[in-house]
Formats: C-alpha cells, sequence, structure tokens
C-alpha cells in the first residue's frame, strides 16, 4: 500500500470477506491509520484480528507500508471474539470468516516480521526491537489472563523442556521457593536455554525473565494469590529487570522474583478455606469474562445460593457480589491502562450490563471513574 493508501501489489489466501469492513481497501486503510510510521510493529483490532505491518522508507521519507494478515493466535477463542459483536450482528458470514483465518503459534509473527525486514532493508533486528516499538503489546501479553499467559507458557516451552517447566511451576504452585530455585539453575535436559534473542544475550536473558515472571503471575493467581499483588509484583519485577545490566544481575534479579512468588503462595496456603470456597474463588478467576452470579455459582459448587452467600461471607469476610465485582475491577484496571479497548467496550468484555453501571462499580471499589483511572495511569 503507498502512501496515498492504494494497495499496489497483494498476494491473497483463500479467506472470506472480512465482515466488519465494506471492503479489503477500507480494512488496509485503517491499518495504515493505526500504524507507527517509524517502524516495525504488530497491529491488533478490537476483534482480536492481528496485522504485520512495516513502512517502507526511502530517502527518509514514508513511501508505503507493507501489511501482512489478517491472522489469529492460535489461542483466541471464537466465542472471546463472538463476545464482542453485538448480538443481532452474530451471523454465519462472521463465523465463516474466522474460521478462515490463519492462526500463528507462539511469537512466530514476530519472526515473520523479522524475516520481512531483513528481505526489504538487508539489515537484521531483533524481537526486542519490535517490542520496544509496539511497547503496550508487551505488556498486554504479559498481562491478559486468558489468552497471553498461556502464548507466554508456549515460549517458555519453546527453549525449556516440558519436564524442566512442570517442575519449575510446580514448585511455584506448592509455595517451595528453594525447589523453584534448584530448577531455575538448573540446565534442562534439551541442553542450552534459548535466549529468545539472537546476539544480544543480555537482551535475551531479560526476555527469558520477563516470560518465566509472567507464568509465577499466572500460577500464583491460579493458587489464590489475588490478582492485584501478583500483577504488582510483576511490574515491579519486570521494571527491575529491565534497569540491570548484566546477566548475572537478571538471574539473581529472577531469583529474588522467585522468592517473592512462592512466599504469597506460601501465605495464601495458610488460609485454609472449604473446598467450596475454594471452588467458587477458582472459577471466578477462571471466568472473570462471564455473567457471574451467585445462583450461577451455587449452581457450579452445588450448594443452595442462600448457603452459598452466607458461607462465602463467613470465611473470606466479604459478600460474594462484591468479590466478583472486585475481580473485575482489577481485570478492567489492567484493561484500562495497558490496551486500546474503549471503556464501553471494556464494560461489554466484562459483562457488566452497561457502561453506566460499571462506571459506577469501578468508582465504588477504585475513588475514580474508569476514565480519570486511564488519565492518570495509562501507560499507553
Amino acid at each position: 500500500m503507498n502512501f496515498d493508501q492504494e494497495i499496489i501489489v497483494e498476494f491473497s489466501f483463500n479467506y472470506d470477506k472480512n465482515p466488519f469492513y465494506p471492503s479489503k481497501s477500507e480494512m488496509l486503510k485503517k491499518i495504515y491509520e493505526q500504524t507507527k510510521i517509524d517502524g516495525p510493529s504488530i497491529q491488533s483490532t478490537v476483534y482480536m484480528e492481528k496485522f504485520i505491518t512495516l513502512p517502507y522508507i526511502s530517502n527518509g521519507t514514508v513511501e508505503g507500508i507493507f501489511i501482512i494478515g489478517p491472522y489469529l493466535d492460535i489461542d483466541t477463542k471464537k466465542e472471546s471474539i463472538m463476545r464482542k459483536i453485538s448480538s443481532n450482528r452474530q451471523n454465519s458470514e462472521i463465523e465463516n470468516y474466522l474460521k478462515s483465518l490463519v492462526r500463528l503459534d507462539g511469537t512466530k509473527d514476530f519472526y515473520i516480521l523479522m524475516q520481512l525486514y531483513y528481505m526489504i532493508h538487508n539489515e537484521q533486528i531483533e524481537l526486542h526491537d519490535i517490542i520496544h516499538n509496539k511497547n503496550h503489546i508487551k505488556i498486554e501479553e504479559l498481562q491478559a489472563p486468558d489468552l497471553a499467559i498461556s502464548k507466554g507458557r508456549r515460549e517458555f516451552s519453546l527453549h525449556h523442556t516440558q519436564l524442566y517447566e512442570r517442575k519449575f511451576l510446580q514448585a511455584v504452585q506448592k509455595g517451595d521457593a528453594q525447589t523453584a530455585i534448584k530448577e531455575f539453575r538448573s540446565t534442562p535436559e534439551s541442553g542450552k536455554i534459548g535466549v529468545l534473542s539472537k546476539g544480544n544475550l543480555l537482551r535475551g536473558r531479560k526476555n527469558l525473565g520477563i516470560v518465566i515472571i509472567a507464568l509465577m503471575t499466572r500460577e500464583v493467581m491460579k493458587n489464590g494469590v489475588h490478582n492485584e499483588v501478583a500483577y504488582t509484583l510483576s511490574d515491579l519485577h519486570i521494571q527491575n529487570l529491565e534497569e540491570l545490566d548484566s546477566q548475572e544481575k537478571v538471574d539473581h534479579a529472577l531469583e529474588t522474583a522467585i522468592i517473592d512468588f512462592t512466599s504469597q503462595v506460601a501465605k495464601k496456603t495458610r488460609i485454609q478455606y472449604s473446598t467450596i470456597i475454594n471452588q467458587c474463588v477458582s472459577y471466578v478467576f477462571k471466568n472473570l469474562y462471564d455473567d457471574l452470579t451467585l445462583g450461577k455459582l451455587a449452581e457450579i459448587v452445588n450448594v443452595h445460593p442462600n448457603y452459598l452467600s452466607a458461607l462465602f461471607k463467613k470465611e473470606t469476610g466479604i459478600n460474594l457480589k462484591d468479590y466478583i465485582q472486585e475481580a473485575k475491577v482489577e481485570e478492567s484496571k489492567l484493561l484500562i491502562t495497558s490496551s486500546d479497548y474503549s471503556l464501553l467496550e471494556i464494560s461489554t468484555l466484562l459483562n457488566f450490563h452497561d457502561q453506566s453501571y460499571f462506571t459506577r462499580v469501578f468508582k465504588k471499589h477504585t475513588g475514580l471513574t474508569p476514565k480519570k483511572f486511564r488519565n492518570a495511569y495509562s501507560i499507553l
């Protein structure tokens, strides 16, 4: 596509027409408008479609842009996309379109972009160059609970054997810092640890550390550590990693992170809830984007709603309704500060009845409206 947003050359797979745009040209123009003109990037739409974009610069002037897409991450579920679409628009055309899209695993799209860059410029770029250029993508991948951490798990597996990963995460899950550090220090059976960045060992070690922290974040939340606590730990340790100037310091910082995460699990396991309440808390965590009600949760754990309500209050000290609201608000804070979703889209994603209700609940738990919170804390 040239500077005048005209398609010059194209090669298309046999995928169905995109139903979200009136034409292919309009779709690509929208991607063009959102593209950062100073370098390569990965673009995402509100419907989770992704595009690889690379501006073509000649003599310091942007002459056009290379666009590859749309495609989906391999973990993206059709149901997650359909929830973003109003019910009166959901139809077979959209479903057929989604089925037709290519799905890419792990960081394959980043490596495709790196290869494209080399073909055009005859120069190599590193993985972190792309992440730096589209910084909020990196943060979303670390924080999104349903999609990105599982993607990080795959990236971890690409560079470690599954046995090594399982031993390490089992230790984290148990709150066993000593074993987790032992596994971290050990060499995986497959040989050398992957660095995730050829040619820059320090950057690669940091990238690996970021993935490990992401996996620990998910693991401790699965074991009942509060979202805000886990994400705060994640943010602090990642920020600390980025400031370090040697692999040895990075490894030491990661061991400190392991101790912090496992201590949170150990602390949490000392708080004994009944099986019913543990099941309830686990279901809320795993299904934050669903419409969670007392009746639905009571059905899940097979007890009367009144009994569940009283038991939850007795054991946790908080009403179940308030607990659900608090969990959804914590998740919305992450989306507000580290994604491009509108406030309406966020309220819809998290199954609030309407935006005004979402605003009231958010202000109740944070003291700020979602808009003021975004203005104050957005990292984009």
